[in-house]
């Protein structure tokens, strides 16, 4: 069997989920930062939504 064609079906999108990605690990580290400082919890909840949405 010959493999030299093939590609894993992630390689043709990759450029999109690395953004993805990036932009997920930016709201966690917004989310941490909102802990740190003790924000308002309703905040925290906000971006913690928004983060579960980007992980869907």
């Amino acid at each position: 069997m010959d493999n030299t064609s093939s590609s894993h079906g992630y390689i043709h999108k990759k450029d999109d989920y690395l953004k993805r990605l990036r932009r997920i690990e930016g709201q966690a580290r917004g989310l941490q930062r909102m802990v740190e400082e003790e924000q308002y919890c309703i905040d925290i909840l906000t971006q913690v939504s928004a983060m579960t949405k980007a992980l869907q």
